[in-house]
């Protein structure tokens, strides 16, 4: 074998360790690091958005624990007012409706004459916890808007109060998508 014939078999290996290969070795390296950042960022919004869906639940549980109490005559207007005054101090619910199973008679702003009946719900819980996720209701005509019932009381809740996670992470960058407009 001539010497330029071993020089031009040489050059062909030559070139993919010392050019291809670092290209190679720098992609790849990078797809790892991306990866892992990635996964970082999701298990962060993840662990953000159980933290948002606990503390909205939870203020849904303490509208219906006090609006339990109340003493008097259902649907009248002392007992709207009094729902108002509860659903006041609460920032992610929208309304408190008072029901029986899975009729509506009334929330603390209209009181329909014959209420309104419901379909059955989404999700059922014993003993008396019922979630109807986007439904168009009279109480709120022309928005779809997630229902919490416990007992005879029913939180009404803006689906995108679950989707508002916030946090004073500058790293993190996500957007919020709409499942209704399909949107961000």
């Amino acid at each position: 074998m001539s010497h330029r014939a071993r020089h031009q078999l040489l050059a062909l290996p030559g070139i993919i360790f010392l050019v291809l290969f670092p290209i190679i070795l720098s992609l790849w390296i990078a797809f790892l690091w991306a990866k892992s950042e990635v996964n970082n960022q999701l298990r962060t919004f993840a662990q953000l958005a159980l933290d948002k869906s606990e503390l909205v639940i939870r203020q849904a549980d303490l509208v219906s624990d006090a609006a339990e109490r109340y003493q008097g005559q259902v649907c009248t207007p002392a007992h709207q007012k009094r729902m108002l005054n509860i659903i006041r101090g609460y920032l992610y619910i929208n309304e408190l409706i008072y029901a029986r199973d899975n009729h509506f008679l009334c929330s603390s702003l209209i009181a329909p004459v014959n209420g309104y009946t419901i379909a059955p719900a989404d999700y059922k819980r014993e003993p008396n916890v019922s979630i109807y996720y986007y439904r168009d209701t009279p109480f709120f005509s022309g928005y779809k808007m997630t229902y919490m019932q416990r007992g005879n009381y029913v939180a009404v809740i803006n689906p995108l109060f679950w989707s508002e996670v916030m946090s004073d992470d500058p790293t993190l960058q996500w957007g919020v998508y709409d499942t209704v407009t399909k949107t961000f």
